[in-house]
């Protein structure tokens, strides 16, 4: 099965030269985008604070609750009907 991206920007011009890059060059490309999820992820947590109205969906329910804890990966809040979740801020949105 081929490979066939449909990105647009410097992701258009990245991915042919690793689709043709040797091994040990992809070991570092592969370091260096887990070293950028990870400051993503690290900035994305920041956004969220203890006592934070949040929500997100969960296999087509929205669930709402409010932070108890920040994490370094994952943000831990109660849910309305008192469940603990851990989840990643990337699929958390603040309450308006």
């Amino acid at each position: 099965m081929e490979f066939k991206p449909n990105f647009k920007g410097s992701a258009k011009m990245l991915v042919p030269m690793i689709l043709n890059s040797p091994r040990e060059d992809l070991n570092l490309i592969s370091k260096a985008v887990n070293q950028r999820m990870k400051q993503l992820t690290e900035l994305e947590t920041k956004s969220f604070n203890k006592r934070d109205r949040v929500f997100f969906d969960y296999q087509g329910e929205t669930i709402r609750g409010t932070v108890i804890r920040v994490n370094k990966k994952t943000i831990t809040l109660r849910s309305d009907n008192d469940v603990e979740w851990r989840v990643s801020p990337k699929f958390l949105e603040l309450e308006h």
